[in-house]
């Protein structure tokens, strides 16, 4: 998911699968489905009952907390925020076996290409671990 559509998401739009993004930047509703890890993580966060929102911040307070953590692991500079997308979306490839098709729809491309050629590279190697795999 990206950081905007993260942040807009509201307690109501989390079923005990999948989170309802209404917000996105394509402009289109979608489910994202959650794994057991997403879930996990989800039964962490604080239930502010003065509050809607999942994750309770600006989207500069967010920025701000995650530089702090950066810093603090001597990452500030290396990583961004957005690079945590490309990890999920080569994770869903790798752990999960996802078909380009199903991982466009839990991501919000409208175009493939754009999916496979930005997001998710896979070496020679990755590949032929995938085909020795099926």
């Amino acid at each position: 998911m990206r950081k905007g559509e993260i942040l807009s998401v509201e307690k109501r739009l989390i079923f005990p699968d999948f989170i309802r993004l209404l917000d996105t930047k394509n402009g289109t509703s979608r489910d994202v489905p959650l794994t057991s890890k997403a879930k996990e993580l989800l039964s962490w966060l604080p239930d502010d009952p003065n509050d809607d929102r999942m994750i309770p911040l600006t989207s500069n307070a967010f920025r701000l907390i995650w530089q702090r953590n950066l810093r603090r692991v001597g990452l500030d500079g290396v990583i961004t925020f957005h690079d945590s997308r490309h990890e999920a979306i080569t994770r869903f490839v790798h752990d999960y076996r996802l078909p380009v098709e199903i991982l466009a729809k839990i991501t919000g491309h409208k175009t493939i290409s754009v999916l496979v050629n930005t997001y998710y590279n896979p070496t020679a190697s990755e590949i032929a671990k995938m085909l020795t795999a099926a």
